[in-house]
């Protein structure tokens, strides 16, 4: 996640609140938060099509604490954990300690990955950061490998992003995990 320190010109992304910042690195958010939307996320997977030893993107990372609970959910080969804040990107890293996890500096809307090349992308409560969803949503499709998954729990997603998400995936599978306080 962001924090408001980073570059709030760059037009990228919508920067997090200085609370946000501090709550996204509490261990509520890794023991209630992310934990729940991994197990919504587990449930979602249909039978049979749960990669074994994913390749898992962590789009959006933050400060790293998603990298145990996906490791524990999901039981992942590798994480590659991306973000665009600096701050974060140092967190994440002192956080995955001896994880084999890749963290980096980057844009969603330009991921540095071959097509095709991770099992499960990983957003959670980043997207309604993203200036460029559209060019995120066709990244996360491009590096996915078909019949897997891409969870974008959002507490702020617009309605219409479920169909959105429908047709930018028409062609896998897509579960997205939603916080159940979400009217939806």
């Amino acid at each position: 996640m962001l924090d408001a320190s980073a570059a709030p010109d760059s037009g990228i992304f919508v920067p997090e609140s200085r609370i946000g910042f501090w709550f996204l690195g509490t261990e509520t958010w890794a023991t209630r938060v992310i934990r729940v939307a991994l197990k919504d996320l587990d449930r979602l997977i249909p039978e049979g099509h749960r990669p074994r030893r994913p390749l898992v993107l962590d789009a959006g990372c933050g400060q790293g604490k998603s990298f145990l609970p996906l490791f524990e959910q999901f039981s992942p080969s590798r994480i590659i954990g991306i973000d665009f804040d600096e701050h974060c990107v140092a967190a994440a890293r002192v956080a995955a300690g001896a994880l084999p996890v890749d963290v980096r500096r980057g844009e969603l809307s330009r991921i540095d990955l071959a097509d095709r090349s991770v099992d499960l992308v990983f957003c959670h409560q980043t997207f309604h950061h993203l200036t460029r969803q559209q060019l995120a949503l066709g990244e996360f499709y491009r590096v996915l490998k078909l019949a897997d998954c891409c969870s974008l729990p959002n507490q702020r997603a617009p309605t219409s992003i479920r169909g959105l998400f429908a047709c930018c995936f028409a062609t896998r599978w897509m579960c997205s995990a939603v916080p159940a306080s979400t009217d939806r």
